[in-house]
């Protein structure tokens, strides 16, 4: 995908500029639908059954939950697995959906923000991928773990951020290295926010 410059970033003069690679993209809308299933999931499958105590390896006594998508767990650990899951379907995939779009309409904002976003979905699906007792969904949190770091990579990726470069003095851009790239976006990103812009 060609990345068009514009006369500022995230103007809206000349052509639409999409910093955002079009696979980012949809990686976000599949994560998105993905992680809602996910969610929807540990939250309404409670099941019936009552906790139990287990005694493990070190002779310590833990009560498991012994019901629903986290009967294996804990009982304070499924309990944080049902908020995790509703914060994910309230908070985090909204927000995905509105940096994807903000970032598809060339915001540097939408794009900063739509990084952080894919890192929350790296960093909980990975969670409970490796830390969740296995369950049916455990196929569905090795996708999301997938997509999710694929997506956080592309969205990364040096060239996306090169854009930033844009209105730079020649001099200085020849010495940015991408995670230069990055700080320059970020610290444009708050100076137009602090103007009022987006």
């Amino acid at each position: 995908m060609s990345y068009t410059e514009p006369n500022e970033i995230g103007s809206k003069k000349g052509t639409s500029v999409s910093m955002v690679k079009v696979s980012v993209i949809r990686l976000s809308i599949v994560i998105a639908v993905l992680a809602s299933l996910a969610s929807a999931t540990g939250l309404l499958w409670q099941g019936h059954g009552s906790s139990y105590p287990f005694e493990t390896v070190r002779g310590e006594q833990v009560m498991v939950r012994g019901r629903g998508l986290y009967r294996y767990d804990s009982v304070s650990f499924a309990a944080q697995g049902v908020a995790q899951d509703a914060v994910t379907l309230i908070v985090a995939v909204p927000l995905l959906v509105a940096a994807t779009i903000m970032a598809v309409r060339g915001r540097l904002a939408g794009h900063l923000l739509l990084s952080g976003v894919l890192g929350y979905f790296l960093y909980t699906y990975a969670s409970y991928l490796f830390g969740v007792a296995y369950n049916q969904l455990f196929l569905l949190y090795a996708a999301l773990v997938a997509l999710s770091l694929f997506a956080f990579i592309g969205a990364l990726e040096p060239s996306t951020w090169g854009v930033c470069r844009i209105g730079s003095p020649p001099a200085f851009r020849a010495v940015l290295s991408p995670a230069d790239d990055m700080i320059v976006c970020v610290n444009r990103a708050v100076a137009r926010t602090r103007r009022g812009g987006t």
